[in-house]
């Protein structure tokens, strides 16, 4: 399983904008960059969220919601527009494996949630101190 990391140590708030959301992997077999997009060039009718992004692109900006009750729950959400704002959520794809894709805001039956932590790390460890985002299967 792949840990997924804020490009930087941020504070977590509510409708924050989360600037790029990227895997963090010492292996990456994938000639396109880890940074999450959303992909509308599919002819499926669903857009996909995949990795390939820019940090400098709408395709790749998302903002975390508040969800549920527990404090420490988000959903990710991307802003096609000031208007239009699509959930994350999980769907099934391929060989069973999920696959994220957009939904309306207000569909949460597919809702992908996630809760942030702060990662205490030492200096033995390769990764520095910042925020990692856990699905909450």
């Amino acid at each position: 399983m792949s840990t997924i990391f804020l490009a930087s140590a941020i504070t977590v708030t509510a409708n924050r904008l989360l600037e790029t959301l990227q895997f963090k992997s010492p292996i990456w077999l994938c000639p396109s960059s880890k940074i999450w997009k959303v992909d509308t060039s599919s002819s499926s009718d669903k857009n996909y969220v995949t990795t390939g992004g820019s940090s400098s692109t709408r395709e790749s900006f998302f903002r975390i919601k508040k969800y549920g009750n527990d404090e420490s729950t988000y959903k990710l959400v991307h802003y096609e527009s000031d208007s239009v704002i699509k959930g994350i959520g999980a769907t099934t794809g391929f060989f069973g494996a999920p696959i994220l894709v957009l939904n309306d805001d207000n569909d949460d039956k597919n809702v992908f949630p996630v809760k942030f932590r702060e990662v205490d790390t030492s200096t033995e460890n390769v990764f520095s101190k910042g925020l990692r985002m856990f699905p909450t299967f």
